[in-house]
């Protein structure tokens, strides 16, 4: 297989954890690989009607299963099949765009690491691979493999270089994490066992049962009514469908799949964990974490709640969007209540704090309400004639105009 801008970029962060380990005084400040994560954004053809572009497809595990008896009856066997996958549509390019920008920036705010800095350097790049990873895998077992790959290495940035408290938060987050992480793992395991079945034929071979984690073929599975997945029916004598996804497991899945990515994102109640991140990893750390480690959580549940269970996502809107909005005023409130004990901390009088805050919130008002003019201008003439006729208030420039402007003021 011809090596593609994946495994380029792969490979770049490979020589640069080579290249930290082998010169001692090379002292890297920006991340390798970002360049081609760039220049796959350029590339990509948002004309073309195929959405899944820089594709690149090889077989990674394939392996056979014991026999069930007359489970088997026309069947040569079973197996289990994962692939190294991978792609970009949109979704996952703006993404990766995000976190190549991001991770320069971190890198040149790390420039202060004096402790230890080539193991620094060389967990960062290992991460690096992690997110890109996450981005643009195609099969549900190499998403999890990177998925974990960028546990790890923040575990130890934030362990080794954070700051008084650096150890509890780093626990705090390897806990929280690794419970999401096994949830979303037993999720990935039922769709494989039930959406992720074909009857695959060789050429001049017999039938083969194949379970698989291609991301594409488990949507094509979930979308086909007639698919053993979404077929109750016996499908041999006596024999009942054991691939089929029930209404009721379909829920469980989805459930498991949400908390696993709330707490990822986090979402209320799942977000205490990342509060004590924040305040005790060392700010480039944060900048990754927050600029993209957070945005794992909704990448998961817009590629695979959404993807897979749309039913699911469409009954659970209002819930997630409650908890959305319970999320940040737990979190307002939270650093709002640190911020009155910092400001107490060095002298402050209750009255100063008063006026501080009256004038923090005339000013953050103010920059809403800005900002809200300036994308309602926007938003009015990048809609003028792509806006649904049954939205009748956003019918009209004016209309668009308000209600982005009460959007930025809030």
């Amino acid at each position: 297989m011809p090596i593609g801008i994946w495994l380029r970029i792969a490979l770049a962060a490979v020589v640069g954890i080579v290249g930290l380990v082998a010169l001692p005084h090379w002292h890297t400040q920006e991340p390798t690989g970002d360049y081609l994560a760039v220049a796959l954004f350029a590339a990509y053809d948002r004309t073309a009607e195929e959405t899944m572009q820089f594709t690149e497809e090889a077989d990674w595990i394939i392996a056979d299963m014991n026999r069930e008896g007359e489970m088997l009856s026309g069947l040569a066997g079973y197996a289990l099949q994962f692939k190294y996958k991978v792609g970009a549509d949109g979704l996952s390019a703006a993404l990766i765009l995000l976190t190549a920008l991001i991770s320069v920036m971190a890198a040149l705010a790390a420039v202060h690491i004096k402790k230890r800095w080539k193991t620094f350097y060389i967990l960062f790049l290992i991460l690096m691979v992690g997110m890109f990873g996450v981005f643009a895998a195609r099969d549900l077992f190499l998403f999890f493999v990177f998925f974990e790959l960028t546990l790890v290495p923040m575990f130890f940035l934030i362990g080794i270089w954070g700051f008084n408290d650096r150890e509890k938060a780093a626990v705090k987050f390897l806990i929280y994490n690794g419970i999401g992480s096994a949830l979303m793992l037993i999720a990935f395991l039922i769709i494989v066992i039930t959406a992720g079945f074909a009857i695959v034929e060789p050429d001049g071979g017999r039938p083969l049962g194949m379970y698989t984690a291609d991301i594409d073929v488990i949507s094509a599975n979930l979308a086909d009514e007639s698919g053993y997945v979404n077929s109750p029916g016996a499908i041999w004598p006596g024999v009942a469908n054991p691939f089929y996804l029930s209404e009721g497991m379909a829920w469980l899945v989805f459930i498991l799949l949400l908390i696993a990515f709330g707490i990822k994102l986090p979402i209320f109640p799942f977000h205490t964990w990342m509060l004590k991140v924040h305040a005790e990893a060392p700010p480039s750390v944060v900048m990754i974490h927050s600029g993209i480690l957070l945005k794992i959580g909704a990448y998961g549940l817009i590629r695979f709640g959404m993807q897979f269970f749309p039913e699911q996502i469409e009954t659970y809107a209002l819930l997630i969007a409650v908890l959305g909005v319970a999320n940040t005023m737990a979190l307002s409130v939270t650093e709002r209540t640190r911020e009155l004990g910092l400001l107490r901390a060095v002298g402050m009088s209750r009255a100063q704090t008063r006026s501080m805050i009256r004038w923090e919130a005339v000013i953050v008002t103010s920059l809403g309400v800005l900002l809200g003019v300036v994308l309602g201008v926007v938003f009015a003439w990048l809609t003028a004639r792509a806006v649904p006729a049954e939205i009748e208030v956003l019918s009209v420039p004016v209309g668009r105009l308000a209600v982005t402007v009460a959007a930025g003021a809030l």
